[in-house]
């Protein structure tokens, strides 16, 4: 899938990275903010539009049945779509959703992106759809890092539903659940930091009270 924001082009910094916070007003119409187009690929790749669409009501119905005629047959052709997704007019993200391994070799794939994406510098955000197979993960986590893109990882059933430690939780780093996508082990890498500093903060009350303690003892 790829995705265009309407805002000016020097709204993307030169690494087509957007500032860390944009605010729009709440009665902003998204169809003002956002356009889109969607690949679908297996044996080969198919554009649904020729260019950005407008999220209508008609669009996302016609998005939704084009994406429902997609068939698991066949190879896996990623290549020919990243190739078509990066080609878009106006284009400045795309989303890579894949579930099983590329049908060319993945350094292939890497190298032809590189260099067609060394103008535009387009990220690349991929998401690993229930695959378990380690080279295809690998490959997607070295797309999004080498565009400038997030890495995301969905596994079975629970896809996106990885239990997060609470607070009071006592587990230990090799009990926690292990998160692949980059977004979620930003949010883990947080979490550790904040029980330490909450351990912290327990600690330095305990020996102010020890010490108040023994203040009132002496008296």
């Amino acid at each position: 899938m790829t995705c265009k924001s309407k805002k000016k082009k020097n709204y993307y910094k030169k690494s087509f990275r957007p500032p860390a916070r944009t605010f729009f007003r709440h009665e902003t119409p998204i169809s003002l903010i956002i356009r889109f187009n969607i690949v679908r690929f297996s044996s080969e790749a198919v554009t649904w539009h020729e260019r950005l669409v407008e999220p209508t009501e008609a669009a996302c119905q016609s998005a939704v049945e084009f994406i429902s005629q997609l068939k698991a047959e066949g190879g896996t052709d990623t290549l020919q779509a990243l190739e078509l997704s990066l080609k878009i007019p106006e284009v400045s993200a795309v989303y890579l959703v894949m579930n099983g391994k590329p049908e060319r070799s993945t350094r292939a794939v890497l190298e032809t992106v590189n260099r067609l994406n060394s103008d535009c510098q387009i990220p690349v955000h991929t998401v690993s759809f229930d695959c378990s197979d380690d080279v295809t993960n690998k490959f997607l986590k070295q797309l999004a890092h080498q565009t400038h893109g997030r890495f995301h990882r969905c596994v079975g059933e629970n896809c996106g539903r990885k239990r997060l430690p609470d607070s009071s939780s006592q587990e230990t780093s090799s009990e926690r659940p292990v998160f692949e996508g980059d977004d979620l082990q930003g949010l883990a890498r947080e979490i550790q930091k904040a029980k330490q500093f909450l351990a912290a903060s327990k600690s330095y009350r305990d020996l102010l009270l020890q010490g108040k303690q023994k203040g009132e003892s002496k008296q």
